[in-house]
């Protein structure tokens, strides 16, 4: 029982580290092709 709580703590700890990790660059890109991205959608 205690395992299984410690690998999905494990399996959340790493979601989170991966999702944290990936938002960080993608903002920095999106803010800086903000323009860009909307006249290209628009």
């Amino acid at each position: 029982m205690y395992s299984i709580t410690q690998t999905s703590t494990s399996i959340s700890i790493s979601t989170v580290a991966v999702a944290s990790r990936l938002p960080t660059p993608n903002r920095h890109v999106h803010s800086h092709g903000h323009h860009r991205t909307q006249q290209k959608s628009g």
